[in-house]
């Protein structure tokens, strides 16, 4: 499965990615919401700005981790396990504080130059296609 994960310019996610400052994704909701129990080892991702479509980076997915109906305290537990790796500020935190969390870890970060993503609305910040062709046909 092919992942197009949308970063939040304004926290600067992807230049965190970018940096290594960020090895592992974090998304929750409130409840179950994709990439949630929708994304597996060897699937690949593919990072872009929110609000841009022209540079992007793929990496491969090397673990995934859903959980739901967390209490305060398991969310805690699973900020303070990757806390070194997900690099969250206050705003990203208050943001995937919520009961349904998926946890990625990713490597092989690479630039990738000529990929379009046409059609996405800004409230996404994640799309799954099974091919990058499906992006054209959204």
């Amino acid at each position: 499965m092919i992942h197009i994960v949308i970063c939040d310019n304004k926290t600067k996610e992807l230049d965190k990615i970018i940096n290594k400052e960020r090895t592992v994704l974090l998304r929750g909701n409130a409840k179950r919401r994709i990439p949630h129990s929708r994304i597996f080892i060897n699937d690949e991702l593919y990072f872009v700005d929110k609000g841009s479509n022209k540079s992007f980076y793929h990496a491969i997915v090397k673990n995934a981790d859903s959980y739901s109906k967390l209490t305060s305290l398991e969310i805690e537990d699973i900020f303070s396990k990757y806390k070194d790796r997900l690099n969250l500020c206050e705003v990203e935190e208050n943001k995937w504080k919520n009961k349904c969390i998926c946890v990625i870890e990713f490597d092989n970060l690479e630039k990738i130059e000529g990929l379009d993503i046409p059609n996405y609305t800004p409230l996404e910040d994640w799309i799954m296609v099974n091919s990058l062709d499906e992006l054209n046909n959204r």
